[in-house]
């Protein structure tokens, strides 16, 4: 996440909002899921480099995590 430029996802501007690392976010989403989540993965759903959404469980564990539709979480900043 460069903060230099605009964030490309809902996702990504929270994350700054919250001043949450990639790291920090993975350690939250670990606790609320109860599975890890590769940091590979996370990147691509900052980025929004999706070809679909995620799985429901992971679906499931970003709303709980963030209070947000997962549409909106992984569609443009607001």
């Amino acid at each position: 996440m460069a903060e230099d430029e605009p964030p490309q996802t809902r996702l990504e501007q929270v994350l700054r909002q919250r001043h949450w690392t990639v790291r920090e976010f993975l350690r939250q989403y670990q606790d609320v899921a109860g599975e890890k989540l590769s940091e590979r993965q996370a990147y691509r759903w900052i980025a929004g480099n999706l070809r679909k959404l995620p799985y429901p469980h992971a679906q499931a564990a970003l709303e709980r995590l963030f209070n947000e539709p997962v549409t909106r979480l992984l569609g443009p900043d607001r």
